[in-house]
């Protein structure tokens, strides 16, 4: 977790961007699927935002196994002492909000949203589901695999004391959903369609493409230590990950269900389960 701790600022020494080229996207590629397929330490950077209140400066740490798509990351908004610890999985994301909140039905400490609920996808949902994975650190290196379209080579940085490689990147939001696979293709999915929308593309390439810049740096070792970008549409702000520490253990099994509350049950609806005869709690 020391590897990448906080968000401090590396040591810059960048330069204009030179030209793209073919070595420099296999170079992004490579490290983007390399990532993926390992666990690591991740931290997890959020500026200008409004998703843990407006303007604010968010950084969450934790751990998370790329390949199974599964992390948990407690994020900390500037100026508070409380930690709002998160857990992925390919399919849910679990919250547990402070309790001095008070948002919480009695006994509840966790909340879900389930990306497999049929309800949960319609209404205003999506853009739960926007927001959510936006924060997911899978999300923006599977983009990083699945849409780049051009890289260019933009000079070196130390990145935690490492020195590495930085590229300027541009991804295909289009190419990216379309190439969607895997346990999350419902809920990335849905969150690369809500970017597309939010640039003025459409999913299906039929109005001006869609896409998105992103500063990526690769170490000596061929390994993604820093992902910069600002994801259209879903008010996060300037996301910046790092990653380090490969190999890291990951604990982020999801929580009892006694324990957790469906979001849509909070929602100004009320409660689901009461309405439909059913217990919506998560699991």
């Amino acid at each position: 977790m020391a590897a990448c701790g906080g968000a401090a600022a590396s040591t810059t020494r960048p330069v204009p961007a030179g030209p793209p080229t073919a070595e420099a996207l296999r170079a992004v590629e490579g490290a983007a699927a390399g990532a993926l397929s390992r666990t690591a330490a991740v931290s997890v950077a959020l500026e200008g935002g409004s998703l843990f209140g407006p303007g604010s400066r968010t950084v969450g740490t934790g751990a998370f196994d790329f390949s199974r798509l599964r992390g948990a990351l407690s994020f900390v908004p500037a100026g508070t002492g409380a930690g709002e610890p998160v857990i992925f999985t390919p399919t849910a994301v679990y919250v547990r909000p402070p309790a001095a909140a008070g948002l919480l039905p009695k006994g509840k400490t966790w909340t879900v949203a389930d990306f497999n609920d049929p309800e949960a996808l319609s209404s205003s949902f999506p853009k739960l589901i926007a927001q959510a994975e936006t924060v997911n650190p899978a999300l923006a290196l599977s983009e990083l695999l699945w849409g780049g379209a051009a890289a260019a080579p933009a000079g070196r940085e130390a990145v935690r004391g490492q020195d590495a490689a930085r590229y300027e990147v541009t991804v295909d939001l289009n190419r990216a959903v379309a190439a969607i696979s895997g346990p999350a293709q419902v809920p990335f999915g849905r969150a690369i369609a809500s970017e597309i929308v939010a640039l003025g593309g459409a999913v299906d390439g039929s109005a001006r493409p869609a896409t998105m810049r992103v500063r990526a740096w690769v170490a000596g070792t061929g390994q993604l230590v820093r992902l910069a970008l600002s994801p259209p549409g879903a008010g996060v702000g300037a996301m910046t990950t790092t990653l380090g520490g490969f190999g890291a253990a990951v604990h982020a099994d999801p929580p009892p269900a006694a324990q957790v509350v469906d979001v849509l049950q909070l929602g100004p609806t009320g409660e689901r389960e009461n309405q439909n005869g059913g217990d919506s709690d998560g699991g």
